[in-house]
């Protein structure tokens, strides 16, 4: 039996769906970190992210063990295998005992991927071993399910079709019900995989994610042992000792099943509130020339990347000019517990009072999550403050606020020259909304639809820009920096100024105003 196990194991490592999946994975993985995607990998969330990748490992094994166990019946020699010592059950267990190779793969996989990012420099927290553990285990199921198939139904298309059911309940048990209920509930964890605890859409500081995971460990491990029970009784095992292994099986996934369900301490509660209510009591605060960072100790490498994109707007403008800001962390609620919109309000209210006792009563808010790289709201939102933070409310006011005049033209050549890639991402979204306005044949419709929402850091606020004054920051951007900048410096106070129009910020700056046969791109009206 042990040797019949180690031939299948090697053969089923050899497997060609076996290596495109590992291929398939490596590769991924190998790509992600070529074109660093993320340069703050975070450590307590890649290791969830494994027992996803490894799913295409899971789906690969569950059709090769069942092909394998299949092998006989295929070639037309089972009733031959009658003649042999070794019963058909002892066959069965040695293909079950084979899967033990190809979960030392996966376990193998899932350390790499780990430690290949744990290598990156700024790499956050560190990975939970029984999370990694998980992985190999979903493999090893994945196959025990394959081989009952194989004792249930000889046909080689039932594992397709089990894959593609599989699929659609692990969509609809996992994110579906984020998508259409905005939370998970303690009865994913009776699935598979949980992706999501708690429902964040970011990853969250290690202490409030309060998985069990390794209940949920056991309780998988308790699932493939009663598959197993359930193959070598379909293969004519002895029913005694399998009834007792079978019983045991049933009372651990029971048992941890049941234990994962509970819902989460008080204290993992209280500090999930705190984090969110009144993160200055659990976060630490870097100064950097006028900007203070303030994040949870475990995202303090995220606050150089911050500066560098802050650093390279300020650059822009004159010496001494650089107003004091404050760049906060923070953990947006998404649970169903949350989700009303009084729970809302009072978690922004307890935030705003926060902000106030630690005496920056209005930072600039950014998630736990890294994507400034190339985008567009840290930019906008730190030269708009530079600026002054000129916007006002319309009448009727529509979402975000109206930035106008000069500051506005100012604060969209600041954030555009920030770096290529926020440059690129201005002009491939904003010079759209210009030119299909200039090329319209359609008449004019007063100021309606001639404004463009943008949102800010941390997607709570947003601006509306006018076509007037985008079309002349886009102008600013085809010209050299220096020449803009000089011009910049020398009517900074009244380009800056509420009361200054981007008419006379054109003049000021030695560019053309826009304009089109019909009137359509015009400055706002903010009186």
């Amino acid at each position: 039996m042990l040797a019949l196990a180690r031939v299948e194991g090697l053969r089923l490592l050899r497997h060609p769906l076996v290596l495109l999946a590992t291929v398939l994975m490596v590769w991924s993985w190998l790509a992600e970190l070529r074109h660093r995607a993320d340069p703050y990998p975070t450590l307590h969330s890649a290791d969830i992210g494994t027992q996803v990748a490894l799913l295409i490992l899971a789906a690969a094994v569950l059709v090769a063990a069942n092909l394998a166990a299949l092998r006989a019946h295929r070639h037309g020699i089972e009733a031959h295998y009658g003649t042999l010592p070794l019963p058909a059950w002892r066959r069965t267990l040695a293909h079950l005992l084979s899967l033990v190779p190809v979960a030392l793969l996966g376990a193998l996989l899932a350390v790499v991927r780990c430690a290949l990012l744990a290598a990156v420099p700024g790499a956050i927290g560190r990975p939970n071993p029984l999370e990694l553990a998980t992985g190999p285990v979903l493999v090893v199921l994945a196959g025990g399910l394959g081989i009952l198939l194989a004792r249930l139904v000889r046909s080689a298309l039932v594992p397709p079709l089990a894959l593609l059911v599989l699929a659609v309940a692990l969509y609809f048990g996992l994110w579906n019900p984020l998508i259409s209920e905005g939370g998970s509930g303690p009865h994913q964890w009776l699935g598979p995989l949980v992706i999501q605890t708690w429902a964040w859409p970011d990853v969250v500081p290690a202490e409030l994610l309060g998985r069990p995971a390794g209940l949920h460990l056991a309780y998988l491990a308790g699932v493939v042992l009663l598959v197993a029970v359930a193959a070598l009784v379909r293969a004519g095992g002895p029913r005694r000792p399998l009834a007792a292994a079978g019983a045991a099986a049933l009372a651990l996934a029971v048992a941890a099943g049941a234990l994962q369900l509970r819902p989460p301490p008080p204290e993992l509660v209280a500090r999930r509130v705190v984090a969110m209510e009144r993160p200055s009591s659990v976060q630490t605060c870097q100064r950097r020339g006028t900007v203070t960072y303030c994040l949870f100790p475990e995202f303090a490498p995220m606050a150089e990347g911050w500066d560098r994109t802050v650093r390279a707007v300020l650059r822009g403008i004159p010496p001494g000019a650089a107003p004091a800001l404050v760049v906060r962390q923070q953990i947006r609620p998404l649970d169903k517990e949350f989700m009303n919109q009084g729970a809302l309000e009072r978690i922004q209210r307890a935030r705003l009072e926060d902000n106030r006792r630690a005496g920056t009563p209005d930072p600039i808010e950014l998630t736990t999550v890294w994507a400034v790289g190339g985008t567009l709201d840290l930019p906008l939102d730190v030269a708009y403050r530079a600026v002054g933070s000129p916007a006002v409310a319309a009448d009727p006011a529509p979402e975000g606020r109206l930035a106008c005049g000069a500051p506005a033209v100012v604060a969209l050549w600041l954030a555009g020259r920030s770096s290529k890639a926020v440059g690129s991402d201005m002009r491939l979204t904003l010079g759209g909304f210009v030119g299909d306005l200039t090329t319209s044949s359609s008449p004019p419709g007063g100021d309606e639809g001639s404004t463009f929402n943008l949102a800010l850091a941390g997607g709570e606020d947003s601006i509306n820009l006018g076509a007037y004054e985008t079309a002349l920051a886009l102008a600013l951007l085809d010209r050299p920096a220096e020449q803009v900048g000089q011009a910049l410096r020398r009517h900074w106070r009244e380009l800056t100024s509420p009361a200054t129009s981007s008419a006379r910020a054109a003049a000021l700056l030695g560019i053309r105003p826009p304009g089109d046969a019909h009137g359509r791109v015009r400055p706002l009206d903010c009186r």
